[in-house]
């Protein structure tokens, strides 16, 4: 009966480490996604801003929305 007890006992504590190792991966995974995200929106909002009028006005935007948009801190979408 002990040798049960004792292998279950084994099996709870590497279902227990597994899930552990699981969701350390989900944090880092979501903060690398994260992170990524952060710096499209900080790299896209500069080159936005560093358009000239003539290109905004291509894709419908007037200089004042891409200086607001500029404006936003890097990790508001």
């Amino acid at each position: 009966m002990q040798m049960g007890a004792l292998a279950s006992s084994r099996k709870d504590e590497q279902s227990i480490e597994k899930q552990r190792i699981d969701h350390s991966s989900n944090l880092r995974i979501n903060l690398t996604a994260r992170l990524e995200r952060w710096l499209i929106n900080w790299r896209t909002r500069r080159q936005l801003a560093s358009m000239p009028d003539f290109m905004l006005k291509d894709i419908g935007i007037s200089r004042s929305q891409a200086e607001q948009e500029h404006k936003k801190p890097f990790w508001k979408d």
